[in-house]
């Protein structure tokens, strides 16, 4: 086994001295770039965002440990083009080598990676707020990365009176906001990334799911009385992350955002009972996200 598996390095060293030859005219030379999802599984890329000209073989192997090299065995493709690669051998602390082998047989190598460095967590999710006081507020969530002790977080929030969104940086997963007023409505999302005392990485993860609290009579104008702020938001969470879920194996998702959700509520109370929404096409998503929202609630009157 261990002699097969110096055999499988030498010949990958091998293929990264042949020439990788010129690329054709009107062609630009593909760039693999790798990212580690939440270090469970490798994604490298090198053909979604800029179709390539010829279809591509992956290979890839650990430098310091005695594994053969490998094609890969998921690929992503495009008009039947191979355009990405994902595998699970996560081995976060040995330097991935890769190349790529066109099928007119050009070679194009890359550097040596440390994936450890390539990690890019889930998005926290559950977030949860707690009363402190009349003015005081504590949200807290959760994070799908197995080494919570090595987040830290980015907190934006926003109300519906203010034009910018406000950021604060923590190493918790909680947050304290010193003051709000309850008759503002709040919109709060999460995102995170590794410490730099556990890796050297700009790679922040999607943000979480956004989440409202304040003013209940934006939107219980218009909702049953039962129906709050906050099992409101709660359920369009759930939704979201079905909507989530279907989507993570495409590699993104969409959502709809504070400001175009904060947007639709303002314009609902500000629209008398029995006439439609003026503005409802700007929104589209939101309302589409809403309307699922309240459809179990309708039924169940």
């Amino acid at each position: 086994m261990r002699a097969s598996g110096c055999l499988g390095v030498a010949f990958g060293l091998l293929l990264l001295l042949v020439d990788p030859g010129e690329p054709t005219a009107g062609s630009s030379q593909p760039k693999v770039e790798c990212i580690c999802h939440n270090g469970d599984y490798v994604i490298c890329d090198w053909g979604s965002e800029q179709m390539p000209d010829t279809n591509y073989s992956f290979y890839f192997w650990y430098e310091g440990i005695n594994d053969p090299v490998e094609e890969c065995k998921d690929y992503t493709q495009m008009f039947g083009l191979n355009v990405a690669c994902r595998f699970s051998k996560y081995k976060p602390f040995n330097h991935l080598r890769t190349y790529i082998n066109g099928s007119q047989g050009r070679i194009i190598p890359t550097e040596s990676l440390l994936l450890n460095d390539l990690v890019r967590p889930g998005p926290p999710f559950n977030l949860t707020f707690h009363n402190l006081s009349n003015h005081q507020l504590l949200l807290t969530w959760k994070s799908p990365y197995k080494r919570p002790m090595c987040l830290q977080h980015a907190v934006s929030y926003k109300s519906n009176k203010d034009t910018h969104w406000m950021e604060h940086h923590v190493n918790s997963m909680a947050f304290q906001i010193p003051s709000v007023d309850p008759e503002k409505l709040y919109t709060f999302y999460v995102k995170s990334k590794l410490h730099n005392n556990c890796a050297s990485t700009k790679l922040w993860s999607q943000p979480s799911e956004f989440v409202l609290w304040g003013k209940e009579q934006l939107v219980r104008s218009v909702l049953p009385v039962s129906i709050t702020p906050g099992n409101l938001s709660a359920h369009l969470a759930n939704d979201s992350q079905r909507r989530r879920d279907r989507a993570s194996e495409s590699g993104g998702f969409s959502l709809c955002s504070g400001e175009a959700l904060l947007q639709l509520i303002q314009q609902v109370d500000q629209t008398p009972r029995g006439k439609s929404l003026s503005g409802a096409s700007a929104v589209p998503l939101c309302w589409a996200l809403l309307a699922s929202a309240l459809v179990p609630f309708i039924f169940a009157l």
